[in-house]
Parts: structure tokens; C-alpha cells; sequence
């Protein structure tokens, strides 16, 4: 009976045996024979099994394949010497398998570089181990915590190693190509496992295209563009996202070894996205580095003038007056500011002056913008592309004229006209114009009055009276009879001037009637010059549009 139930045991182990090894499948294994055997032995392994128990101890061979090292692959069968031929692991083996066997051999294979003090069959030992406990988890033998004897190695380094060996196949999945080989014959079958890294870093550095223009520019900035990472050309399988910092690099991503495609996704502050599609090769193990740069934006400068008449409306005017020639000051500031916060001092400052263009209707358009055709003086323009631009920014433009533009009267057509062109209206001119002079008279005659007074003791009343009044009225006929739009003679205009100063000087002359007429002609001459005042000032703030301006768009009417 107990010999019955012996041979009944050893006949379902030999069952479990066959059921728990490696699947078989009809493939096509290659016809050489090679070589397997045990070259020595390693140390004492214990098939500890799932419920703790130790099912078996024995000591391990040193296992290779024509002179390399390979690793038992069934725990259940013994091992003989012999001829044996080479399958391909995924003939029995699923891709997880295989992966999850070499993943931790290769961790081990790290460990035991870094840990100098384990020698080369206690690395041995750790790497058969954690192919049995691989195995034994995917086949079911009930043995996954199969270890080297701690007299071999000691627990905690077992300890260390079998639980980073499942950390790092966690961790690296997908990250390295796994693959292996089966050695199938008499006895034992044989493994050969490798795990080849299979992937590198991509990283970006980003510059400006044109840094004449972006640096010291605070409206331009290289942090937070963004770039996609694809594996194909199309850009529709994005593997990683890369975003610049202010130095313009990104942190590394990490994608296969082999080609990748890279497009910048957005922008940062200033630029323009760039639409390109860069490829760059990968390498197993290490960084590559993409150079890009991005265009910053800008804009093109032009300012036209059209030249009208002020009366008839039209773009052929009466007069001498020309647009050509007409200066313009730019002020260029590196920020965008308003009116009440523009710095003193400007990024850059341009003068140009304007040129007439005739287009094919024969109408004179009067242009001005930055280039070196319209320059007059300044600092170097922003260039682009070959040609003048302005950075983001303020631009400050200032059309240059005279202090006081030369005033004229047209005779033949009644009107008056100004020398130099102007964004100003005529009354803004002509107001300027009389209050200038007026300022410039009344300091030069203040200081002729003070130094008359002083050195010939002359009254301020006799000053007044004699010399600063028949200036005045004298004055005042000579630009009233200029200025009026009826044709007077400049030679009349002199004549009456003339024949007024010797009437005064006749009056102030004879004590006897300057007596007189004294203070009736102050007071008198005080209030016409009060009405003349008044009616001046309304004239100028509200019927000099109505004679000397036109209303249509493009022109000034304030």
C-alpha cells in the first residue's frame, strides 16, 4: 500500500511538472545545436514556497550557453549538459513576460555594479533568484519568494534587491526593449534575457531671431513658449509637452529612441508662433538638444499727407504752399505708457522728412516713413527682413514745423496762407503767432522803458505816451490793412503809419493841446482798445475756421 501511494505521488509530481513549465508551441527553432552547461557551482538556493515553507534546497550551477551566461527557466527539473537548440522567447513567453523577467535582471545587473562588495556568483545568485520568483508568479509554482541561503547572502540585501527589482519593472515598462531566448533539450531548459534601453531626452533652447530688436524690451519675452513633441510628422500623436523659462530652455522629455517631431504650440509674449515642424533624431541614453528661434513681432511705419486747399477743398492748391520737405520727429519707447507716464527719455528718436508721390490719377500724395530715403538724422533704425520697423512698443510722433509758421497774403486769390504745413489750425497758428510777438514786445519794450527811465529819468507816463501808444497804434494799422482780405498796397499801409507818427508828434509836441486832449483821448483810446481786444479774441476763437479753414476729413478743424 505505502509503495501504491509512493508511486501515486511521484506520479502527479511529474504531473504538475509538466503542466507548470513553459508552454510549448510549434515554432520553427533554429537546427544549430549549442552548447549548455554548469560550469561551477554558486552557492545553496531554498525553494521557499508561497505558505513559507521550504520545499527544497540544492546548490545552484553557474549556467551558460557556449561560454555566456544563461539562467534556469524551470525550477522543477533538473539540469544535464548537453546540446540544446535556440527558440526565440516570444515562441513561449508573452511580451509582459519576457519584459518583466528582463527588467529584473537588469536591475539586478545595476545593483551588483554599484555594490563593488558582492562578488560575481553572489550577483549570480540574486539574478537566478529573481528570474525563478518572475517566473513563478506568471507559471504559478508557488514559489515566489525562492531565495539564495542567507549563509550565501545576507537577508536584508535579498531584501533590497528583490523589492527594487519589482519597483524598477514598474517604473520602466515601455522605457526599454526586452527580449530573450530559450534553450530547449534534454534536461532543464535554459533562458537568455536582455533589456536595452530605448530611450533619450529631448530638451529645446529658444532665441530671439532678431535680438536688436527684443533685447532691454520688456514687451518681449522667451519664457512660456510652448512646444509639442509628436512621433509623426503630422503632429497628431503627441508624446511630451516643452515649455521654455526665461532663458529660453525647458527640462528634458523623455521619449523612444528614434525621430521626433517638434512644433511650437504657442508663443510666448512679442513673437510670432512659429509654424515649423523640426525632427530631431533621439538617441538611446541621451539628451539631444533642438536650437530654435522665433520672429518677434513688429509692425511697418507710413505716414501719408495729402495736401488741400483751405478754401476750394481740393488737392491742387492755390498758393505756394507744399507738404514736400515737411520733418517729422519720432520717438520711440521700449513699453507700451500713456501720456502721463512716457519716460523722459526716449529708446530711440528718428527725424524724416516728407517726399511727394504722385500716384496715376496725377494727385500729389506726400509720404514720410522710416527709411533711409526719408531720414534726416537720429539713431540707427530697427531692421527686419531687411527693411525699417518698429519694435512693440510707444511710438511718439511729432510734426515739425517754425515756432511762428510765416504768414502771407495771397493777393490773387484773397486769402491768407501759411509757409510751413501743419497738424494745427489756423487759429492755433495765428493765435501763436500774435501771443509770441506779443510776449517779445512787451519784454522788449518793458526793457527799453526801464533803462530810458533810469538813465534819462524819463516818466513812465511820458514813456507811454510818447513812444509805447503811437508804437502800438502804429502797429495796428500796418497789420490791419496787411492782414485784411481786400487788396491794400503795402505802400499805403507805410504811408498812413507814417503820416499817424507825425500827427502824434505834432500833438505831444504842442504842451497846450496835449494838455487838453490828455485824458480825454486816454480814457477814450482805453475803452476802443478794450472793444478792439474783446472783438479780437472772439474773432480768433470763433469766425477763423468759418474764413480760413475748410471743413473735410483729413483736415484739422479745432
Amino acid at each position: 500500500m505505502k509503495k501504491t501511494w509512493k508511486r501515486l505521488c511521484t506520479g502527479f509530481l511529474a504531473l504538475a511538472t509538466v503542466v507548470t513549465a513553459l508552454p510549448t508551441t510549434p515554432v520553427h527553432a533554429e537546427s544549430k545545436q549549442y552548447w549548455t552547461e554548469s560550469a561551477e557551482r554558486v552557492g545553496i538556493i531554498e525553494k521557499v514556497m508561497n505558505d513559507g515553507s521550504i520545499g527544497s534546497t540544492f546548490n545552484e550551477g553557474y549556467m551558460k550557453v557556449e561560454g555566456e551566461t544563461a539562467y534556469c527557466i524551470d525550477i522543477n527539473t533538473d539540469f544535464k549538459n548537453g546540446y540544446k537548440t535556440r527558440a526565440d522567447a516570444s515562441s513561449r513567453m508573452s511580451a509582459d513576460q519576457i519584459s518583466d523577467v528582463a527588467l529584473s535582471l537588469e536591475y539586478v545587473k545595476q545593483y551588483g555594479e554599484a555594490h563593488k562588495e558582492l562578488n560575481y556568483k553572489q550577483v549570480y545568485l540574486l539574478e537566478q533568484c529573481v528570474v525563478w520568483q518572475r517566473l513563478s508568479v506568471h507559471l504559478g509554482w508557488q514559489c515566489d519568494n525562492v531565495r539564495a541561503s542567507y549563509d550565501e547572502i545576507p537577508k536584508a540585501t535579498q531584501d533590497e534587491v528583490f523589492a527594487g527589482a519589482r519597483a524598477f519593472v514598474k517604473e520602466n515598462k515601455g522605457r526599454y526593449e526586452c527580449g530573450g531566448y530559450i534553450y530547449s533539450g534534454e534536461g532543464q531548459e535554459l533562458g537568455q534575457f536582455w533589456a536595452k534601453l530605448n530611450v533619450g531626452n529631448a530638451k529645446l533652447q529658444k532665441t530671439s531671431s532678431n535680438t536688436s530688436i527684443t533685447d532691454g524690451n520688456g514687451n518681449y519675452a522667451i519664457a512660456g513658449a510652448t512646444y509639442g513633441v509628436f512621433a509623426d510628422k503630422d503632429c497628431t500623436k503627441q508624446l511630451a509637452t516643452l515649455t521654455t523659462d526665461e532663458n529660453g530652455n525647458t527640462d528634458v522629455a523623455e521619449v523612444k529612441a528614434g525621430t521626433v517631431y517638434i512644433k511650437e504650440l504657442s508663443a510666448p509674449a512679442g513673437y510670432k508662433v512659429d509654424k515649423t515642424v523640426y525632427s530631431l533624431k533621439i538617441e538611446a541614453g541621451k539628451t539631444a538638444t533642438l536650437n530654435v528661434s522665433d520672429t518677434p513681432k513688429v509692425t511697418d511705419t507710413l505716414i501719408e499727407l495729402f495736401k488741400i486747399d483751405m478754401e476750394t477743398q481740393k488737392d491742387n492748391p492755390q498758393g505756394n504752399a507744399s507738404l514736400a520737405g515737411a520733418e517729422f520727429t519720432w520717438k520711440y519707447y521700449a513699453g507700451f505708457y500713456n501720456k502721463d507716464n512716457l519716460p523722459a527719455e526716449a529708446t530711440r528718436t528718428w527725424v524724416t522728412k516728407t517726399i511727394a508721390e504722385t500716384d496715376s490719377n496725377g494727385t500729389a500724395h506726400y509720404i514720410t516713413k522710416l527709411a533711409d530715403a526719408y531720414k534726416v538724422s537720429g539713431d540707427s533704425f530697427y531692421m527686419q527682413d531687411g527693411k525699417a520697423v518698429l519694435p512693440l512698443g510707444t511710438l511718439s510722433v511729432l510734426f515739425v514745423i517754425l515756432i511762428i509758421p510765416e504768414l502771407w497774403k495771397n493777393k490773387s486769390n484773397q486769402c491768407m496762407e501759411i509757409e510751413n504745413t501743419s497738424y494745427y489750425s489756423l487759429r492755433q497758428i495765428y493765435s501763436t503767432r500774435i501771443f509770441l510777438f506779443g510776449l517779445v514786445d512787451v519784454i522788449l519794450l518793458t526793457a527799453f522803458c526801464i533803462f530810458l527811465h533810469g538813465s534819462l529819468h524819463i516818466t513812465l507816463l511820458s514813456l507811454l505816451s510818447q513812444f509805447v501808444f503811437p508804437a502800438v497804434v502804429t502797429a495796428c494799422i500796418c497789420f490791419g490793412l496787411l492782414c485784411n482780405k481786400k487788396n491794400v498796397n503795402e505802400t499805403i499801409s507805410i504811408v498812413l503809419c507814417i503820416l499817424w507818427s507825425v500827427v502824434w508828434w505834432l500833438i505831444t509836441a504842442n504842451e497846450k493841446i496835449y494838455s487838453v486832449i490828455k485824458m480825454p483821448v486816454w480814457i477814450l483810446l482805453l475803452g476802443i482798445a478794450l472793444l478792439i481786444l474783446g472783438s479780437m479774441i472772439y474773432r480768433v476763437l470763433h469766425d477763423c475756421t468759418r474764413y480760413w479753414e475748410g471743413h473735410s476729413n483729413g483736415f484739422n478743424d479745432n
